[in-house]
Order: C-alpha cells, then structure tokens, then sequence
C-alpha cells in the first residue's frame, strides 16, 4: 500500500480479523489524481466497533503513507460524536531508502519498523508541517 497503492494485501489481512470478528468492514477507494483535493466515503461503525484506522499512499515517495489508528468515534458518554476532526500523521514503511519524493528506490534490507516521519525534509524534529492531510469524521 505504502509503495504502490495496492490494497490487496492489507484488505487481505484485515478481512481474516473481520472472520475472526476482530473488525466490522473495509473500505476502499481511489486516491487523488492531483494530490489536492477530497475524499469522501461512508463507513459503517457500531458500538461494538466504535474505531476506524485509515491508510492512503503518499505518491510520488519511496514508501511513506498517510495515516490515522484506531480513531475511537464515542465520547465519554459512550454516544457517538457528531464529528470528529484530527490531523493524518506521515509514516515510513520501512520498505525503501530514501527521504525525498521519489519513486522506486532501493530496497531496505533488513525492513525497518514502520515510523511516524517528523524529522526534514518533511518534518521540523516534531511534526510535519504544513499538515498533510486533515480528516473528517461526520456522523450522518
């Protein structure tokens, strides 16, 4: 996912957490041709499965990705939020060298643990700024 986009993989192993009733449902869709612009998708959640984790590719990038986990969508309450609003974080997969946006870099061997990026060029040593990406949680 992190270096192609493909999501077979991953639907894949979170499908096998689904039939062992460890999740509700995947989703998917399409990223953004220009980079700019919006997603929107209804989920499903349930007071069962009250939290969504959420991936996207970061193109074009050795293999860093866009991310939120385990994003609880109850408040104190245990009601659900009328909305929701938190900032994607910048990851590392681990997977390819490289610190710039390119594409098809070496391998990392051995793979290193995946890492929240913060450090330049994308990041000042604590968070990435500008934000990537903002995400929206809206109960319908």
């Amino acid at each position: 996912m992190a270096e192609t986009g493909s999501t077979t993989t991953l639907v894949n192993e979170l499908e096998a957490l689904i039939d062992q009733s460890e999740g509700l449902a995947t989703y998917t869709r399409s990223g953004l041709s220009g980079g700019v612009g919006e997603i929107s998708i209804d989920i499903e959640v349930n007071r069962d499965f009250p939290a969504v984790s959420l991936a996207s590719m970061l193109a074009p990038s050795p293999d860093w990705f866009v991310a939120c986990a385990s994003v609880n969508l109850l408040d104190e309450d245990n009601e659900f939020v009328l909305e929701k609003t938190l900032v994607g974080h910048l990851y590392d997969a681990g997977t390819e060298e490289g610190n710039k946006f390119s594409y098809n870099n070496e391998e990392t061997q051995p793979q290193n643990p995946i890492t929240r990026i913060t450090d330049p060029p994308m990041g000042d040593g604590t968070e990435v700024k500008p934000f990537l990406c903002t995400i929206i949680f809206t109960k319908q």
